[in-house]
Protein backbone atom coordinates (compact mmCIF):
# COMPACT_ATOMS: atom_id res chain seq x y z
CA UNK A 1 0.00 0.00 0.00
CA UNK A 2 1.31 3.30 -1.32
CA UNK A 3 0.71 6.86 0.21
CA UNK A 4 0.59 10.38 -1.61
CA UNK A 5 0.16 13.78 -0.73
CA UNK A 6 -2.97 16.35 -2.13
CA UNK A 7 -3.24 19.84 -2.20
CA UNK A 8 -6.00 22.11 -2.42
CA UNK A 9 -6.88 23.52 -5.89
CA UNK A 10 -10.01 25.41 -6.98
CA UNK A 11 -11.74 22.15 -7.93
CA UNK A 12 -10.78 20.18 -5.54
CA UNK A 13 -7.88 18.07 -4.68
CA UNK A 14 -4.74 17.54 -7.05
CA UNK A 15 -2.04 14.78 -6.55
CA UNK A 16 1.37 16.51 -5.68
CA UNK A 17 3.84 15.39 -8.62
CA UNK A 18 7.51 16.11 -9.54
CA UNK A 19 9.65 16.00 -12.47
CA UNK A 20 13.14 15.47 -13.00
CA UNK A 21 15.08 16.72 -15.98
CA UNK A 22 12.78 15.98 -19.40
CA UNK A 23 10.86 13.42 -17.43
CA UNK A 24 7.19 13.89 -17.62
CA UNK A 25 5.37 14.66 -14.31
CA UNK A 26 4.16 11.95 -11.93
CA UNK A 27 2.73 11.31 -8.64
CA UNK A 28 4.98 11.04 -5.45
CA UNK A 29 3.94 7.90 -3.79
CA UNK A 30 5.59 7.06 -0.52
CA UNK A 31 5.50 4.02 1.74
CA UNK A 32 4.05 5.80 4.75
CA UNK A 33 2.01 8.01 6.28
CA UNK A 34 4.94 9.43 8.33
CA UNK A 35 7.37 9.17 5.47
CA UNK A 36 4.72 11.69 3.62
CA UNK A 37 4.75 13.79 6.47
CA UNK A 38 7.88 14.49 6.52
CA UNK A 39 7.65 15.70 3.29
CA UNK A 40 5.20 18.42 3.76
CA UNK A 41 7.61 19.49 6.79
CA UNK A 42 9.57 20.07 4.06
CA UNK A 43 6.97 22.08 1.70
CA UNK A 44 6.98 24.80 4.17
CA UNK A 45 4.71 26.84 1.44
CA UNK A 46 1.94 24.44 2.57
CA UNK A 47 -0.68 25.88 5.32
CA UNK A 48 -2.82 23.26 7.41
CA UNK A 49 -5.68 22.14 5.61
CA UNK A 50 -4.43 23.01 1.70
CA UNK A 51 -3.22 19.37 2.14
CA UNK A 52 -3.80 15.99 2.82
CA UNK A 53 -1.90 12.66 2.78
CA UNK A 54 -4.64 9.78 0.97
CA UNK A 55 -3.77 6.38 -0.12
CA UNK A 56 -2.74 6.08 -3.52
CA UNK A 57 -6.38 4.75 -4.92
CA UNK A 58 -7.52 8.16 -4.22
CA UNK A 59 -8.42 10.00 -7.18
CA UNK A 60 -7.81 13.81 -7.62
CA UNK A 61 -10.27 16.51 -8.70
CA UNK A 62 -8.21 18.16 -10.55
CA UNK A 63 -4.55 17.88 -12.18
CA UNK A 64 -2.22 20.34 -11.60
CA UNK A 65 1.53 20.85 -13.15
Amino acid sequence: MKWKIQTRSVNGWADLKSSEGDQPYSVDLYDSVSLAMEELDDLETLSPGEYRVVLESMPSDDELY
